[in-house]
């Protein structure tokens, strides 16, 4: 299923169990893209890219060509369900990737003990 708002968003919905990547959704908006996953056995839930115009001054190694026009890739972050084999303190619940001309960083939270005080 294909959605259109207006100029600048795209939503595509797939049938569960249609695509083997386990793919729910794709939304695409001018500066990022936004995807929903089910049943994946990496327990990826979602994804979130985020782009920028230009090719980041040629040193950006994630530059993508869409529609004749160059986009570089500075984010990219990725959300896991919860992995019952693993201990809650060694399964990573996010991880964001920044991509930037001089570097590139990478944050990792992990889950939470269902004994845990702290909640999010």
């Amino acid at each position: 299923e294909l959605t259109k708002i207006g100029d600048s968003k795209i939503i595509y919905k797939f049938h569960p169990n249609q695509r083997k990547d386990g793919m729910l959704s794709r939304t695409w908006t001018e500066n990022c893209i936004f995807e929903t996953y089910q049943n994946r056995d990496d327990f990826l839930i979602s994804r979130l890219m985020r782009f920028k115009s230009g090719d980041g001054g040629g040193k950006n190694p994630f530059v993508l060509k869409l529609d004749g026009n160059e986009i570089s890739l500075t984010m990219l972050t990725e959300k896991y369900a919860r992995n019952p084999s693993k201990d809650a303190g060694a399964d990573v619940e996010t991880r964001t990737h920044w991509t930037r001309a001089t570097k590139r960083e990478v944050m990792q939270e992990y889950h939470l003990d269902d004994s845990s005080i702290i909640r999010k």
